[in-house]
C-alpha cells in the first residue's frame, strides 16, 4: 500500500533525502506563496456578505492547502538516494558450520539442512536478481556451491567474532556491500564483549545476521554450571550449587554425582520449564586424601537427543593439610573436655588447648613442641596467624591485653580466620567483651544486656529457617533430615542471652527457655573471615544423656569446625581459572602469596610444574601481576585430554613456601553441545554494532533492502521524481471535493 501511494518503497525514503532541484529560489517560492494568499483573501472579500466568518476561514484553509500542494508539485521535488551499483559489488555469506548447526530441532534435518532451501530460493535468488555476486564461506574457507557447504565437516567451536574479523579484514580490500552471517549465535569463544563488537564496526562494512534454530530448548536438559570448591579437607561434607536448564516443559529428574564410576550422591530435582534455569543443591562427601574426578549427571528426558550437555565435570583436590585450632578456656568445664574429645577423635585438625586452672596457672594440651604457647595466648601476629580458627570459652576479656584483643580482631578481619565464642559465666557480656575491639567482629550485640546474662536452667534447642538450609548441621546418621537430628537431642542445661543480630548476621539455632526465645548459634562474615557465637556451655549433655554409641555430639562439633575452617585462606593459595577446561588447551594458573603477617608480598619466587595425562611435564615461573601485590600468574598449553596435575613450589626470602598440589581437567569437543538454542541476542548485538540488520531465514526482505543502500562497496546516486506520486493527486482531489461539498451544503456554489 505504501509503495502504491508514494510510488517507491519505504526504505527509499528512509535512506534518501528530499531535494528541490528545479525552478525557483527560496525567495521566489516565498513570493509565490504570498501571491496565493492574496488570491484567497480577495476571494473571501467577495463572499464576505454571503458567508459567516467561520465558514469563510474553512474555505480559505482548503484553498490554501490546495495551492500549497500545487506549488510543491510545480517545484518538482526529487528523492536523492545512493544505492550500490548492480554488477560491481559482492556479498560475503559466512555460514556457521559448527557442531551446533549440525544438530536437529525437529529430529529429522540438521539446522543447516533445514535452512538450506529457504536461503537458496529466497536470499540467494534475490541477490542474483539485483546483480550482487555472493561468496559463500565457512569457518574453514570458501566453498564453490551450497551443496558443497552441506558436505563440510562440523567444526568443534564457534568463534563468531574472530571469524567475522577475518572476513571483514579481507572484505575491506574489495567492493563488498556487506557480510551476511548465518548462525545460531552460539559463540563459545569467550571473546564477544562489547569492546570486541565495537572493533567489528570499525571496518565500516555492515554485518547482517540470519538466526537459525529454535529459541526454545524443547526437551533438552542441561547442566549449565557447578559451583563447588576446587579443594577440600578429607572426610568432610561440601555442598555443590548446580545450575540446570530445564527445557520447555516442567518435569522431574534426578541429579547424580559420580566419582569415577561410583555414585556418591543423588538428588531429585524439579525443573520449572519455560526454558528457565533452576538451582539445585547437593551435598557430597569428600572422602580420603586424593583427587575426586567428579561427574555431575542429569537423567535424560524422553525424546532427548543431545545427551552431552547432561554431564558436567569438576575436579576436587582433597588435601591432607591439617589445620590448627586454638581453644582458650578460662576455667575447667565439661564443655571443654567433651568438645576436645570430639575434635581430637576426628583426626582432621590439630587442637591446641589453653586451660586456665587457677589464677596464675594455665594448662597446655595438644601442643606440638614445648615452646608452643609457653607464654599463654599468642603475643604476636605470626604466632596467632598460624591458626585457622580460635575458640574462646568462659574467658574474661581482661585476661587478654588490649594489643591481644586487637590481634584477635585482625585475626578475623585481615588474616581471614574463624572465631567462635562459647557461652559461659565469664564469656561474652559477662566477661566484658562488649568493651573490646572484638565486639565488632561478633554477629550479635552485647551491649545493654542484663547482668548476669548466663542462665543455668534447662532449655530446648530448635533450628531456625536458615538452620534448616545449612546442610552441615545435619546430625542424623542417615543424612535424611536435619530436623530429625535436633528433635532427638536432650535439652541443654545452660545458655547465655545475647543481643539482637547485627545486619548481615544469621541465626542457625535458637534456644527457648524461661527467659523466652534467644539466638543460640549465630554467625556472620567480617572482613576476610567469619565469626560465630554458640551461646551455651552445655552441648556436652548431648553426649552424656544419649546412648554411648550415639555420635551426635561428635558429629556436631566436627561439622562445626569443618564449617569454620573450610574457607580460611592459607598463606599461599593456588588455583586455576577453571576446574574444567572445555575445548581449551590453555590452562591458566594463579597464586597469592602473603608474608607471616598475611600481607601480600611481591618478593616471592613461585614455580609450577604441570603433568598431563600422557605423563608429559613442563615447568614455568609465575610472573607477578602489576598493580596486584602478592598475586602471580602463568599459563600452560596442555595438549592431552584428561586430568592435569599441577604442583606449586617456591620461596619467600630464605624460607621455602609450603608446596601445593592441585588438579584440573581438560576435554575437547564439548562446548558445541551446551546452550544450543538460538542466541538471538548475540546476533542482534553483532548487527547493531556494525550497522546491519537481523532477519529470519524465511523473511529476508529487510536484509535485501539494507544491502541495497549499503554504505560500503561501489555506489551510484539516483534522483527519483516525487511530484508524480499518486498520493499528491489523491490529496488534490480530496481537497477540492471537500471544498465543493461544503459550498454545496452552504448553498454558495
Amino acid at each position: 500500500m505504501f509503495e502504491f501511494l508514494f510510488q517507491y518503497p519505504q526504505s527509499h525514503f528512509t535512506a534518501g533525502e528530499v531535494l528541490l532541484q528545479t525552478w525557483g529560489t527560496a525567495t521566489q517560492l516565498a513570493w509565490a506563496g504570498v501571491a496565493a494568499l492574496l488570491i484567497v483573501l480577495v476571494s473571501l472579500w467577495r463572499w464576505r456578505a454571503r458567508l459567516s466568518l467561520p465558514k469563510s476561514i474553512s474555505l480559505a484553509c482548503l484553498q490554501l492547502l490546495t495551492l500549497a500542494l500545487a506549488l510543491a508539485m510545480l517545484a518538482q521535488p526529487v528523492l536523492e538516494i545512493e544505492q550500490i551499483r548492480p554488477g560491481d559489488n559482492r556479498v560475503v555469506l559466512l555460514v556457521d558450520t559448527s557442531r551446533s548447526m549440525a544438530m536437529s530441532d525437529d529430529g529429522q534435518q540438521s539446522r543447516l539442512q533445514a535452512v538450506s532451501a529457504q536461503l537458496e530460493q529466497g536470499l540467494l535468488r534475490d541477490l542474483a536478481d539485483r546483480g550482487i555476486s555472493v561468496d559463500i564461506r565457512t569457518f574453514d574457507g570458501e566453498v564453490s556451491s551450497w551443496q558443497q557447504l552441506l558436505d563440510v565437516a562440523a567444526a568443534d567451536a564457534t568463534p563468531l567474532v574472530e571469524q567475522l574479523e577475518t572476513q571483514l579484514r579481507q572484505a575491506s580490500q574489495q567492493a563488498t556491500a556487506g557480510v551476511i552471517l548465518v548462525s545460531d549465535g552460539a559463540d563459545n569463544s569467550g571473546d564477544s564483549d562489547d569492546i570486541r563488537l565495537a572493533e567489528l564496526g570499525g571496518f565500516g562494512i555492515p554485518v547482517h545476521t540470519i538466526g537459525v534454530g529454535s529459541d526454545s530448548a524443547g526437551s533438552d536438559l542441561q547442566i549449565s554450571a557447578v559451583n563447588l570448591p576446587t579443594s577440600a579437607m578429607p572426610q568432610a561434607s561440601i555442598t555443590a550449587d548446580v545450575t540446570l536448564g530445564g527445557g520447555s516443559e516442567p518435569r522431574s529428574t534426578t541429579l547424580k554425582v559420580y566419582d569415577g564410576d561410583r555414585i556418591i550422591a543423588a538428588e531429585d530435582v524439579e525443573l520449572p520449564g519455560n526454558n528457565q534455569l533452576a538451582q539445585a543443591r547437593i551435598s557430597l562427601p569428600t572422602g580420603d586424601v586424593g583427587v575426586r574426578d567428579l561427574r555431575f549427571e542429569l537423567d535424560a528426558a524422553a525424546a532427548e537427543t543431545n545427551l552431552a550437555n547432561n554431564s558436567f565435570r569438576h575436579t576436587l583436590t582433597v588435601a591432607q593439610d591439617q589445620p590448627r585450632v586454638l581453644y582458650v578456656e578460662g576455667e575447667p568445664r565439661w564443655e571443654y573436655k567433651f568438645a576436645r574429645r570430639a575434635l581430637d577423635d576426628s583426626g582432621f585438625l590439630f587442637l591446641h588447648g589453653l586451660l586456665q586452672t587457677s589464677v596464675n596457672k594455665t594448662y597446655r594440651q595438644g601442643i606440638e613442641s614445648p615452646e608452643q604457647l609457653e607464654n599463654g595466648f599468642p603475643l604476636n601476629r605470626e604466632e596467632l596467624y598460624s591458626y585457622q580458627a580460635v575458640i574462646i570459652g568462659s574467658q574474661e576479656a581482661a585476661a587478654l591485653s588490649r594489643e591481644q584483643q586487637q590481634m584477635l580482631r585482625d585475626f578475623v578481619d585481615l588474616r581471614g580466620g574463624s572465631l567462635l565464642f562459647l557461652g559461659g559465666r565469664s564469656s561474652l557480656a559477662d566477661g566484658g567483651w562488649q568493651n573490646t575491639p572484638v565486639a565488632d567482629v561478633l554477629p550479635v550485640r552485647l551491649d545493654e544486656l542484663p547482668q548476669p546474662s548466663f542462665i543455668r536452667s534447662q532449655a530446648e534447642v530448635h533450628l531456625t529457617e536458615a538452620g534448616e538450609r545449612a546442610n552441615w548441621l545435619n546430625l542424623s546418621p542417615d543424612q535424611e533430615s536435619i530436623e530429625l537430628g535436633f528433635d532427638q537431642l536432650p535439652n541443654i542445661a545452660d545458655y547465655q542471652l545475647v543481643g539482637a543480630l547485627k545486619p548481615g548476621a544469621t541465626a542457625l539455632l535458637e534456644v527457648v527457655g524461661e527467659q523466652g526465645q534467644s539466638p543460640l548459634l549465630a554467625w556472620q562474615r567480617f572482613g576476610r573471615g567469619k565469626a560465630f557465637v554458640l551461646a551455651t556451655g552445655g552441648t556436652w549433655r548431648w553426649q552424656m544423656q544419649l546412648p554411648h554409641q550415639d555420635m551426635t555430639h561428635e558429629r556436631f562439633w566436627q561439622a562445626m569446625l569443618r564449617e569454620m575452617i573450610a574457607e580460611v585462606p592459607a598463606q599461599v593459595s593456588f588455583d586455576t581459572d577453571q576446574s574444567w577446561y572445555r575445548d581449551s588447551d590453555m590452562v591458566r594458573v594463579s597464586a597469592t602469596v602473603r608474608d607471616a603477617d598475611f600481607l601480600p608480598t611481591g618478593s616471592a619466587k613461585v614455580r609450577v610444574q604441570a603433568r598431563d595425562s600422557s605423563g608429559q611435564t613442563q615447568t614455568i615461573a609465575l610472573r607477578q601481576v602489576s598493580g596486584q601485590p602478592g598475586r602471580y600468574e602463568g599459563e600452560f598449553q596442555v595438549e592431552s585430554e584428561g586430568l592435569v596435575q599441577l604442583d606449586m613450589t617456591g620461596s619467600l626470602g630464605e624460607a621455602g613456601l609450603d608446596p601445593v598440589r592441585h588438579f584440573t581437567r581438560r576435554d575437547d569437543g564439548l562446548l558445541e553441545f551446551f546452550d544450543t538454542s538460538l542466541n538471538r541476542d548475540m546476533l542482534e548485538r553483532i548487527s547493531a554494532s556494525t550497522g546491519g540488520v537481523y532477519a529470519q531465514p524465511d523473511n529476508t526482505d529487510s536484509l535485501i533492502e539494507a544491502l541495497q543502500f549499503s554504505p560500503s562497496g561501489v555506489t551510484e546516486t539516483q534522483w527519483l521524481p516525487l511530484w508524480s506520486m499518486p498520493v499528491n493527486f489523491l490529496l488534490l482531489l480530496l481537497l477540492k471535493l471537500s471544498e465543493w461539498l461544503l459550498r454545496r451544503r452552504w448553498g454558495r456554489l
